[in-house]
């Protein structure tokens, strides 16, 4: 999602297989955004989910690794594990992070399964 827009990433759902890869989606998008001129060429978007989380989270398991991509089975119970949280956690701390100054990364005030960048309005 590029820093000039705002609103829905995720709607109608508190699962966490799929609010993660959602999320990393977003941080790996914003990232590149952030970090990196408009005419580099990705090789791997995925690679930029790696990096922003790097200053947050320096161990990355390969769970967490398959689980931003969105490859892993919905049964798995790693969507319910400790470690899922956290990164989860981790990945809206650090899109919040690269957001300018009057927006932030969480739920809309009126629904809470819509997670989205959102303006500021105090």
């Amino acid at each position: 999602m590029p820093l000039q827009e705002t609103g829905t990433v995720s709607h109608g759902t508190l699962r966490s297989q799929d609010l993660l890869p959602a999320f990393a989606h977003c941080l790996g998008e914003m990232y590149h955004e952030h970090h990196h001129p408009e005419n580099m060429v990705v090789d791997s978007p995925e690679d930029f989910k790696i990096e922003a989380l790097r200053g947050w989270d320096s161990e990355l398991t390969d769970n967490d690794l398959i689980a931003m991509k969105g490859d892993m089975i919905d049964q798995c119970e790693y969507w319910y594990s400790d470690d899922c949280v956290m990164l989860i956690s981790n990945i809206i701390d650090a899109i919040n992070d690269l957001l300018p100054e009057g927006y932030h990364f969480g739920a809309h005030e009126g629904d809470g399964s819509d997670f989205g960048v959102w303006e500021d309005f105090n």
